[in-house]
Formats: C-alpha cells, sequence, structure tokens
C-alpha cells in the first residue's frame, strides 16, 4: 500500500495477469465501495483498430461483441468511436 501523488491510497497485488481471484477482490471492492467515490482499476492492455466502410446498420454494441468473440473479452470493456 502506498499514497499517491495526489494523496490517494493505492493498493497494488502483485500476480498474473487474470489472476481470478485478483479479478474476483477487484470486482467485490467495486460491489463494497460503490457509491463513495472510490475508484477501483485493474491493469489491462489495450489496442486500437480501426474498420473502414462499416455499414451504416451496425451498432457500436455488435462491433464490440464482435470483437469480444474473437478476443474472449467483456462487450463492456470494449470502447467503440466513430472517426
Amino acid at each position: 500500500m502506498r499514497r499517491a501523488a495526489t494523496g490517494g491510497l493505492i493498493l497494488e497485488l502483485t500476480v498474473p495477469e487474470n489472476d481470478p481471484k485478483a479479478i474476483a477482490l477487484a470486482a467485490k471492492l467495486r460491489e463494497v465501495l460503490h457509491g463513495k467515490g472510490i475508484k477501483v482499476a485493474t491493469p489491462t492492455k489495450v489496442a486500437t483498430i480501426y474498420v473502414r466502410n462499416m455499414d451504416a446498420s451496425v451498432t457500436k454494441e455488435e462491433i464490440a461483441t464482435a470483437v469480444c468473440g474473437v478476443d474472449s473479452c467483456s462487450p463492456d470493456d470494449v470502447i467503440v468511436n466513430t472517426l
């Protein structure tokens, strides 16, 4: 545990990426601390992809679901923006 430059408290756990216990702990902390102005974050790898000439009938949710079908992530973890 340590203090951030802003005075916030940082609790860091050194565990393998996607450790089920760490994921469960983060989920429980989010549940318990919800509404108290406390942010619980877990490091994640990110990447940017661009899709051109997308059909106008395709929704952002459908794109997120398609990306997660390939990478086995949650659609909530995918941010879809338009250019």
